[in-house]
């Protein structure tokens, strides 16, 4: 058996041992929810962060550290601004930017710092750089499915705009730098490659869409890098290199190579807003749910294949 087969069979036995552990996506989205519905209408306010960051970064000043960095940033909040009232907006990015840095630490995660409407966080590869990359890219797919199911449908019952947000996830090692002499005091922070193409990475994403750099995609279980395909860049747009091989350094996206869609988008999904019709998120197309017709978009007048299925143990299996 190779390294490499060795480092994913350890890398199974994690995840599969972490199957206990695993975020529930439905209690986090409706704990999200509830926190955001309380800070619009009755004023809640989050407990704040526990700076186990600050505490983990003193301990290890000017050590060189193997980790993957993360970036989100809030897509639009300029235009947000200007359209609403400010306490709403401060509100509503201080939600956004309390529930990012929650589903960071639930992905073993820790919190650097918030720079306006952006999150960064790290993931430090302690002994496994694999399981490490995992959890990171989780980590960006639950940021988006937060926003989507959970954050987003509060904002629509005060007509307020879909958040969006820019995510990008880099690898390398950084060191720990402090600005002065005070052990306690002095200011602590990242320093290195790693933060850097991962903020530029972020800077090149759309909305809504999660980039990844090489040396965070090769470190990913199989089953996780088929999620993901490398952009081909347009004339000057990305200019970076590796610092290993001088070639430049690949980016990769969450992007279906058949369809184009971001393949976090789809969740589950189907309906349209007023539950009247099966919604198509790739293209906007809606059906009819009994006869499967098309009533609008680009296949109007089409149906959908219907399939012959029968239900065994409370499961449903094709015909």
């Amino acid at each position: 058996m190779t390294e490499e087969n060795n480092e994913n069979t350890v890398v199974d036995m994690l995840l599969s041992r972490n199957v206990e552990e695993a975020v529930d996506s439905e209690s986090m989205i409706l704990e999200t929810q509830k926190r955001v519905w309380g800070a619009l209408k009755k004023g809640y306010e989050y407990s704040g962060i526990v700076d186990e960051s600050e505490a983990y970064l003193r301990k290890h000043v000017f050590s060189k550290l193997d980790m993957v960095v993360l970036y989100v940033d809030l897509v639009g909040s300029t235009t947000m601004a200007l359209e609403m009232p400010s306490e709403k907006i401060a509100i509503i990015i201080s939600s956004f930017a309390q529930e990012m840095a929650a589903v960071i630490r639930q992905h073993h995660g820790y919190v650097l710092k918030f720079v306006g409407d952006a999150v960064i966080g790290y993931f430090v590869a302690e002994g496994n750089s694999l399981l490490t990359a995992d959890n990171a890219v989780n980590c960006a797919k639950s940021m988006n499915t937060v926003i989507q199911k959970g954050i987003n449908p509060i904002l629509n019952q005060y007509d307020y705009p879909d958040l969006m947000v820019k995510i990008g996830v880099d690898f390398g090692q950084n060191i720990v730098v402090r600005y002065g002499a005070d052990e306690i005091n002095s200011h602590v922070d990242l320093m290195g490659p790693a933060m850097n193409i991962a903020a530029k990475i972020q800077n090149m994403a759309k909305p809504n869409q999660i980039l990844i750099g090489s040396d965070v995609c090769k470190r990913l279980h199989p089953n996780s890098q088929k999620d993901f395909q490398q952009i081909i860049w347009k004339n000057d747009e990305w200019k970076y290199r590796s610092r290993l091989t001088g070639d430049i350094y690949h980016v990769f996206e969450n992007r279906c190579p058949h369809a184009g869609t971001p393949l976090n988008m789809l969740g589950d999904k189907f309906l349209s807003i007023d539950g009247t019709y099966l919604l198509c998120r790739t293209h906007g197309a809606l059906f009819d749910k009994i006869s499967g017709k098309c009533v609008g978009g680009p296949c109007k007048g089409e149906y959908l294949r219907s399939i012959a299925f029968e239900v065994r143990d409370g499961a449903l299996y094709s015909l």
